[in-house]
């Protein structure tokens, strides 16, 4: 056996590891862009739902006599916390996109080699992870917020106060 058969074969093999790790690259991004898309409609659907409701519920206590503004304030309070979650939905919509962006580009910037394992880290690459580590949990810090405004927002000025 040769030595050029030998690199051959190799160069045949880093060609498929580079094609492998490009396809697996465009699957994790479409796979996670779907999946925090998801994540993101729920939280946005379930603030923006809870503020409609809120509003239907205002309009509908405002029309009976004996309401006063001062009523219905602890109602309306509760508008506040659903619109950070809705406006939390939308920064979290931002940071998935950046996330996805910077993991798509930390695997298209690695170095191919033709030797094993046919993939070197570089700066720029080992950036672009980070990068995209970063926005990825604060997109997921942000997604929990979003949650915690609703339930703050239904628990302590919807319900809390009309109970009392």
């Amino acid at each position: 056996m040769s030595d050029q058969s030998a690199y051959d074969r190799n160069q045949r093999a880093a060609e498929r590891q580079h094609d492998m790790v490009d396809d697996l690259g465009k699957r994790l991004t479409e796979a996670s862009a779907r999946d925090a898309q998801e994540a993101i409609k729920v939280a946005l659907l379930v603030n923006s739902g809870a503020a409609v409701a809120i509003l239907a519920f205002i309009s509908t206590l405002a029309s009976r006599s004996g309401i006063t503004l001062a009523n219905l304030k602890a109602v309306i309070n509760s508008l506040y916390w659903f619109t950070g979650g809705i406006i939390s939905s939308g920064v979290t919509a931002a940071f998935a996109y950046l996330s996805n962006s910077f993991y798509a580009a930390h695997f298209f910037a690695q170095d191919k080699v033709w030797e094993h394992p046919y993939l070197r880290e570089n700066t720029r690459s080992r950036r672009m992870l980070r990068w995209g580590k970063l926005f990825n949990w604060d997109g997921f810090i942000l997604a929990w917020i979003a949650l915690f405004l609703f339930i703050r927002g239904v628990y302590a000025h919807a319900i809390e106060k009309l109970v009392r």
